[in-house]
């Protein structure tokens, strides 16, 4: 009778299967021959291995033993944090034949276990074992969690203003203000001119937030001197340094103790606040004291910059 089950092949092998009847004068002739490949979900791989990240979870597994012969076309991963409820887990799932995934939108301080299963045509196979529980990290101000004073940035700077303000070169809303370490240039401070142009008035600002902008305006006028040494640090590989405004080079000094000791050197800091056509604001760090200085007069150069946008 039809259909015809043929039993203990082996998975993965191709068989070709023609058929005859039996018949009171023997046998018919033979069908046509068919061919076909016994396949099954693959066997589970090994229980993953986790790495604690921000938020997040870096899995790590091999293949299974036994494909069920069919290529393994993929992998999925879940999720627990009871350790018997499984559920998909974000970012690890409908994977392509690859042997690690990130599990992300985690809690931090929860603990977490993760099963993984191969995939081939005949479906998904078996979850491996549980991984060992992985409890995933809180992002620090570094990677984009919250910083306090004192703390090292994004731009691997000292965070040294906490406060809602805008960036008036992009009108964006921002909350941190990171200063360079001490070898942001590759040894102590290089010192230069305001600007190469000694004479030329620049409409600049004093305020919170307004040292980026009064940056590109020096350079507009100019493109050396101080503020050209600034922009060009590319601490982290970010881009967005710049001449700290007078009130920010002012907080920076206030917040010198955050910083290593021998950070900075006792003389002046070129601000990117001009006073005059010839004259810009400098901070002495050390002290705190703030004056001005003809524009062709050499200074000393930190660079800053804004980071975590408010809302």
């Amino acid at each position: 009778a039809s259909p015809l089950v043929i039993s203990n092949l082996a998975n993965g092998t191709t068989y070709r299967v023609r058929i005859r009847m039996v018949i009171s004068s023997g046998f018919s002739d033979e069908s046509d021959v068919k061919s076909a490949t016994p396949r099954t979900t693959p066997s589970a791989p090994a229980a993953p291995t986790g790495t604690a990240d921000n938020s997040s979870v870096n899995l790590t597994w091999s293949a299974p033993a036994d494909d069920g012969g069919s290529p393994i076309s993929g992998y999925n991963v879940q999720k627990s944090t009871d350790g018997t409820t499984y559920t998909d887990q974000a970012g690890c799932t409908n994977l392509g034949v690859d042997f690690s995934c990130t599990a992300t939108g985690l809690t931090p301080g929860t603990a977490y276990t993760f099963k993984v299963a191969a995939i081939n045509a005949a479906g998904t196979g078996t979850y491996s074992a549980a991984s060992s529980p992985v409890t995933p990290l809180a992002a620090s101000c570094a990677t984009g969690g919250t910083c306090v004073i004192g703390d090292t940035g994004p731009g691997g700077g000292i965070v040294f203003y906490v406060g809602d303000f805008t960036l008036t070169s992009t009108g964006a809303r921002m909350k941190y203000l990171e200063g360079a370490p001490s070898t942001w240039s590759g040894g102590s401070d290089p010192s230069s001119a305001w600007s190469g142009s000694t004479s030329a008035s620049v409409s600049t600002a004093t305020g919170i937030g307004t040292g980026a902008q009064n940056s590109q305006l020096m350079l507009n006028t100019n493109p050396t001197g101080a503020a050209k040494l600034a922009t060009d640090y590319r601490g982290n590989g970010l881009s967005d340094w710049y001449l700290p405004s007078k009130d920010e080079l002012l907080q920076l000094s206030k917040r010198r103790g955050k910083f290593p000791a021998g950070s900075f050197t006792a003389g002046g800091y070129w601000t990117s606040s001009q006073d005059s056509a010839s004259r810009a604001w400098i901070t002495t760090i050390t002290t705190q004291a703030q004056i001005t200085r003809p524009k062709g007069n050499p200074q000393f150069v930190r660079p800053i910059r804004a980071f975590a946008p408010v809302g």
